[in-house]
């Protein structure tokens, strides 16, 4: 009875349906969206360091720090030798979901010429591995196949004075307690993501075996990147691939432990946090206004319909019963404009997809997005989540309207027409 009641009441006031309709509508629209983003700028930055930066696995000693951001001086470079290189690369290749792995050295360094230099992050990979393992790098560190090649950031550039094709001088301590220094021309720049922190936007890329001859090494790395397959990076998977990476390790090579990307979350949950705390408060903005609204349409609703509450008390309907209908109205009416919210919503999560993705022309905006290029994500769970907590509040901030609306004199709003 109160459901058919409710809906007669709604097709009755139109107008008053159609305005709340539109106003949720908006609001549940805006809703997806920004959920849309938050959940596309973390796969953001997530794909930036897996795709550029650390793999989806990284072997690593045990002695080395955890966190990929940080590192050691060369002095006191943990090492992997080339016979537990060897040992892992065969037994790694024998598994169906690694697509790629490449073996690196990394650690601190200063660069310069005559004049000046700066602390920076030493990259030392094989170009054609590394192409494989970071696609984002492919292109990149291409020209190190050159003997004596080198790339840096941009940011190093211009902190160094430097221009393309000049020559730098990469001086380090090696793990040998000596110094050695090595003379590198400059084939090109990286933009290096700008969720990074300081040191990994002062990098520089070198080959692995020019950074061998630096350090007086023979065959050493200080990691193993492995990349999985596309179909096996849900992080189940992941952890299911590390642990059976972590048995071949222990099997051949007992002082290496195997990380999955996930352990360098940590170092990216700042430029996270903002932007899903900009969302949040985006999404709160958004849920507030339309509250107000629909509380403020709510009153005036009732107000306009003195007459009628009148009608339906005088022969009978008790005020919690009228209280009951009205509420059954917002319910319906918050429903059936979200429901056109949600659909409008996906839609232009879609089409933003489709046209590839929301397209970063500069470094503010790939700190806002996460990177060069964001694509958006539709996520239901969090979407019909958001939904019903949209429903059940407005019916709770609209309660004491109704209340008020069904306790009023039944003799004094009949004395009132409209």
């Amino acid at each position: 009875m109160f459901i058919a009641l409710s809906i007669r009441n709604l097709l009755r006031n139109r107008g008053q349906l159609a305005i709340n309709t539109i106003v949720v509508m908006i609001a549940s629209c805006l809703l997806v969206v920004a959920l849309g983003q938050i959940g596309g700028i973390n796969r953001t930055l997530t794909n930036s360091v897996t795709d550029t930066l650390t793999g989806h696995i990284t072997i690593k000693p045990s002695s080395a720090p955890v966190n990929f951001f940080q590192f050691e001086s060369s002095r006191k470079l943990p090492l992997i030798s080339p016979d537990e290189i060897e040992k892992t690369t065969q037994a790694l290749s024998q598994l169906s979901y690694v697509e790629a792995v490449a073996p690196r050295l990394r650690f601190g360094s200063l660069i310069g010429d005559d004049e000046r230099s700066s602390p920076a992050m030493v990259f030392a990979v094989d170009p054609q591995l590394e192409a494989k393992a970071s696609p984002d790098l492919a292109e990149i560190v291409a020209p190190l196949s050159q003997n004596g090649g080198a790339v840096i950031s941009e940011k190093l550039l211009k902190k160094s004075r430097l221009t393309l094709n000049d020559y730098i001088v990469v001086f380090s301590e090696t793990p040998s307690s000596s110094f050695n220094a090595g003379q590198f021309q400059l084939k090109n720049t990286i933009n290096t993501p700008v969720l990074i922190d300081e040191y990994v936007n002062n990098i520089v890329f070198i080959s692995l075996e020019d950074a061998r001859h630096l350090l007086y090494l023979d065959g050493d790395a200080s990691e193993i990147v492995i990349r999985l397959k596309p179909d096996f990076r849900s992080k189940e998977q992941l952890a299911l691939a590390s642990r059976e990476i972590q048995g071949i390790l222990d099997a051949n090579a007992t002082s290496l432990n195997s990380y999955t990307y996930s352990q360098v979350e940590s170092s990216i949950e700042n430029i996270s946090s903002i932007a899903s705390g900009m969302g949040f408060i985006q999404v709160g903005t958004i849920m507030l206004v339309m509250l107000v609204t629909v509380l403020i349409l709510t009153s005036i609703s009732l107000y306009e319909r003195r007459f009628e509450i009148g009608a339906l008390m005088s022969i009978g309907m008790t005020p919690w019963r009228l209280t009951l209908m009205f509420m059954l109205e917002v319910f319906f009416k918050t429903i059936i404009g979200f429901l056109a919210g949600f659909v409008l919503g996906v839609a232009i999560l879609s089409i933003i997809n489709a046209v590839g993705g929301i397209q970063s022309t500069s470094q503010i905006d790939q700190y806002i997005y996460g990177g060069k290029q964001m694509f958006p994500i539709i996520d239901l769970g969090s979407s019909l989540l958001g939904g019903l907590l949209m429903v059940l509040v407005a019916m709770a901030v609209t309660l004491v309207s109704c209340v008020r609306a069904a306790r009023q004199d039944p003799v004094a709003l009949l004395n009132n027409r409209k």
